[in-house]
């Protein structure tokens, strides 16, 4: 414990000592110098793609997963409206699938990924998403992938405000207010949201069935005790005294009360088995950023600590219940950064970065007395180097070491390129392999019950080759993108039903995921429209390659459980005289819920197609600008499933007025 104690000292002193040098050297007057980020060209054979600003301003009343869904070709797997929804790259489970906010890890130390229904879009300035082993310079164990979240300062804003209020189905209410003041040396913004449903859709049922003397019927239920209700609020204040020079300051805060329904398949009592979750969280991010000849040096701070209390409990009466399960978790994180980044002789761009991340979390059921209260410290140093030649070929190489509980990882290395055969360089030819590790989250090692201390951490090879091309023709740009990959993971983590009840995490000796990513993106003006479509598709082969006499013969060589063979998305959007029109359609094929991949109602989810409308007018008046919008879920009715025995809603609706001011 001393040692430990000392390297969490030393590490929280380091920002503070090196900024404090910073500030006394931004006395003195410094020519004018060209500021750039350093870190977004050290890109050369990695897939990232991002999501427009544009986009994302005008869809704030979304969730995270909402937008993903929407726009990329990540699957997200939701377990009903307002419940929690996690992602999955390239046939990964969502802990292979890492998520950063300001350079700080949002995924829960605990389980060891992020719930996405949680983050509004209102909160999020930028979206880019990693693919594969692009997230190597973010963090390891991202097999799948990574998504980074960014605010960043408006410094020509002098004074704006914004409010948005919608309402929609299942008496569904929310509202963001947001309010920005600053010059070309001080910004301050703060954002608030609040939003609230009773989330009482009805459904077909197709876990039951019954006759109604002629037929075999399925009946239409109720979705009960599946409201929620959130409140957050985010502040920045960003300040660069010099051109040299950026400090900035992140606050968000969050509170979430939500109810969780019965499974669709439960027959019982509906005042039996009542579950509801409350979360709390609360993130501070502090960071400094210093220009210099060639390069930048970055410093950041990170607390961040999180409440879970979850109740299952029986009502016996009118105010009387009786509690089956009270649990209560507590999360603290603690984390530090510095980099450097600096172009060198011979056109090579380095970049030294350091880490710390310190996690304690906590948990403990009262009703049975179990628990468990755990640690871990992880330290890394990354180093990369770019390199370009003769403006046709560029190389990247990144190294990664970590150390958890000073016990050494192996190294993640990474090399990648990009080859540029065009002169114009709209033809791009990228490709990489790189090496993955990751350890197994506290929540499987020590949940109780069914946490297993025996895991192994997982290792994968990752390999990926593609090309990337953008063109003009006539008043229209088209950008297309093609990716095959290949992942061979040895020692995958999978939470299967245990014989006692409940579920366990256990390896699978070796599971490989390969497949093939297409994009297209086209925008432009035609007729007096502006035009906008883009569209993906994704094959996605993911098998389980265990032990057959572990996993039975049944298992091996079959599809992971809930991973979509085929799926693809699609955004058209037209615009004319202040008027949006947007068509979004999702298309996913039958997903299983065994790894037998049984053809059975129970462990096969049947595809489904989901197609959403909406249409927008704009009124600009003045300084004001007034924006309405209805958005049309589930056009046409479907019945579906992302999860087994949890449905999701049928045609709804939801009305937006935003009121946007600025001076």
């Amino acid at each position: 414990m001393p040692a430990k104690t000392t390297y969490l000292l030393l590490f929280l002193a380091l920002p503070f000592w090196v900024t404090a040098g910073g500030i006394r050297d931004s006395i003195f007057e410094l020519p004018v110098v060209e500021v750039r980020d350093l870190r977004q060209q050290r890109v050369a054979g990695m897939k990232h793609i991002g999501i427009d600003s544009l986009v994302i301003s005008e869809k704030q009343h979304l969730s995270l997963a909402q937008i993903l869904s929407e726009h990329t070709p990540v699957f997200v797997k939701e377990y009903g409206r307002g419940a929690l929804a996690t992602a999955s790259f390239r046939g990964t489970s969502p802990s292979h699938t890492g998520l950063n906010w300001n350079g700080v890890p949002v995924s829960d130390p605990m389980s060891g990924m992020a719930d996405l229904s949680l983050i509004p879009a209102f909160i999020i300035d930028d979206v880019n998403l990693q693919f594969g082993s692009a997230s190597v310079s973010d963090q390891s164990g991202g097999l799948g992938g990574s998504i980074r979240l960014r605010n960043q300062a408006d410094w020509n804003n002098r004074l704006s405000i914004s409010y948005t209020q919608g309402l929609g189905s299942f008496r569904t209410f929310e509202e963001y207010l947001g309010l920005a003041a600053g010059n070309d040396r001080f910004q301050y913004r703060i954002r608030l949201y609040h939003k609230q449903s009773e989330n009482d859709y009805t459904f077909l049922n197709r876990s039951r069935v019954y006759s109604d003397g002629d037929n075999f019927v399925h009946p239409l239920d109720t979705l009960k005790n599946a409201g929620y209700k959130q409140f957050g609020f985010l502040q920045e204040v960003y300040y660069r005294p010099d051109d040299r020079n950026i400090v900035s300051f992140h606050w968000w805060s969050q509170w979430n009360d939500r109810g969780l329904p019965h499974v669709a398949s439960y027959e019982g009592p509906a005042s039996a088995l009542l579950s509801n979750q409350e979360d709390a969280d609360h993130r501070f991010v502090g960071s400094w950023s210093r220009y210099i000849d060639n390069g930048r040096l970055h410093a950041r701070s990170a607390y961040s600590n999180k409440k879970l209390d979850y109740v299952v409990q029986n009502r016996m009466g009118a105010d009387h219940y009786i509690p089956l399960i009270v649990s209560e978790s507590k999360q603290h994180q603690l984390l530090q950064h510095l980099s450097y980044q600096q172009d060198l002789w011979l056109d090579i761009l380095m970049d030294h970065s350091l880490d710390l991340s310190y996690n304690r979390v906590s948990n403990y059921e009262s009703v049975l007395g179990t628990g468990y209260d755990k640690d871990r410290l992880v330290y890394a140093y990354v180093l990369g180097l770019q390199k370009s030649f003769w403006d046709r070929f560029d190389m990247n190489l990144v190294f990664r070491q970590e150390w958890t509980n000073h016990e050494r990882d192996p190294i993640v290395p990474f090399l990648g390129f990009n080859i540029f055969p065009l002169q114009s360089r709209d033809l791009v030819l990228h490709a990489n392999a790189a090496r993955n590790f990751r350890r197994a989250s506290l929540n499987e090692l020590f949940w109780q019950p069914g946490g297993n201390p025996d895991l192994l951490p997982e290792e994968g090879i990752l390999l990926e080759a593609g090309m990337n091309y953008s063109t003009g023709i006539r008043s229209f740009n088209i950008q297309c993108d093609i990716s095959f990959y290949h992942t061979d993971v040895n020692d995958w983590i999978i939470w299967i039903p245990a014989y006692q009840g409940f579920w366990k995490p256990m390896n699978i000796k070796r599971v490989r995921s390969q497949g093939i990513e297409l994009s297209l993106r086209l925008d432009g003006h035609f007729a007096g429209f502006d035009l906008f479509m883009m569209g993906g598709y994704a094959y996605t082969p993911s098998k389980n390659l265990g032990d057959p006499v572990v996993w039975g013969d049944e298992s091996y060589g079959k599809q992971l459980v809930y991973i979509p063979l085929h799926s693809g998305n699609m955004l058209f959007n037209v615009k004319r005289n202040n008027w949006s029109f947007s068509w979004y359609y999702n298309a996913y094929s039958e997903r299983f819920t065994t790894t037998a991949n049984s053809i059975t109602n129970r462990d096969r989810l049947y595809p489904y197609y989901m197609n959403d409308i909406s249409i927008s007018k704009q009124i600009n008046t003045g300084r004001l600008q007034i924006i309405a919008e209805i958005k049309v879920n589930n056009l046409f009715d479907e019945a579906y499933h992302t999860v087994l025995y949890r449905p999701m809603p049928g045609r709804h609706y939801l009305l937006i007025v935003t009121v946007n001011g600025k001076r």
